[in-house]
């Protein structure tokens, strides 16, 4: 089980991999308790096994702007990641952990990139 502040690096994405995704969010979910995960319509996110203790709700299609994680990838791509030299992939993947690592140290910034008028939690 994935411990808090943790996260799964994948080379490729696919059906395993978002299965892998999401079995780990149902491990964090208390017993008793159901999760909803709202996630875009990308195939290889419909082709997961979903855990008894998830429901996804997808997003409409084409709509990039009601999916707060697109301002993430792209603050993290702008900020961190591009126009940059990489060897290898072990060199794109310690990159990525280590902007994600950073990004994640800051709450307040991930309310201001995430954040979305009509997704308030107080």
């Amino acid at each position: 089980m994935l411990e808090k502040g943790e996260a799964i690096v994948v080379t490729n994405v696919g059906g395993q991999a978002m299965t892998e995704h999401l079995k780990a969010i149902s491990q964090r979910i208390e017993q008793g308790h159901h999760g909803v995960i709202i996630m875009d319509q990308a195939a290889w996110h419909k082709v997961a096994q979903i855990p008894d203790n998830l429901s996804i709700i997808y997003l409409p299609a084409y709509s990039p702007e009601l999916n707060p994680i697109e301002n993430v990838w792209h603050y993290l791509k702008s900020h961190y990641i591009s126009n940059r030299i990489f060897f290898n992939l072990e060199d794109i993947i310690n990159a990525c952990c280590h902007a994600w690592n950073l990004f994640c140290e800051k709450g307040e910034l991930i309310k201001t990139v995430a954040g979305c008028k009509y997704a308030i939690i107080n």
